[in-house]
């Protein structure tokens, strides 16, 4: 029981917590700086997918309005 204590007590130092904050901040920023391309290339993919379908979309409606079938 006194080792847990010593380690909360430990943890909850101001400067345990700053340190490890900043492993943290570390961390997150080395995450995000290899997501930051995968991210961008799957807002370009979905991008182009939506422009697609919408220029079908458009076709549709074009071919339908001129064979006058709506």
């Amino acid at each position: 029981m006194s080792k847990k204590n010593n380690i909360i007590d430990f943890i909850n130092t101001n400067s345990t917590q700053s340190e490890i904050k900043g492993i943290i901040k570390v961390l997150l920023n080395m995450v995000m700086d290899e997501i930051k391309p995968h991210f961008y290339l799957t807002i370009i993919f979905i991008s182009t997918i939506f422009l697609l379908i919408l220029a079908i979309f458009i076709l549709q409606i074009r071919f339908f309005f001129i064979n006058n079938i709506i």
